[in-house]
């Protein structure tokens, strides 16, 4: 039963360590930012995405 609980709070722990990464552009300002970070809307028609600027 503890080796258990033990190995739960463990594995809790860990899950930090797997967190998304904040993109390297977020900081700069906007007109250095990707084209594909400036997209408002996308629709997607028979499977095939449609990008609206």
């Amino acid at each position: 039963m503890k080796a258990n609980l033990l190995f739960q709070f463990l594995m809790s722990l860990s899950l930090g360590c797997f967190a998304q990464q904040r993109a390297s552009w977020v900081g700069k300002p906007a007109v250095e930012w990707p084209k594909i970070a400036l997209i408002n809307e996308v629709q997607f028609k028979k499977g095939i995405c449609e990008i609206k600027r």
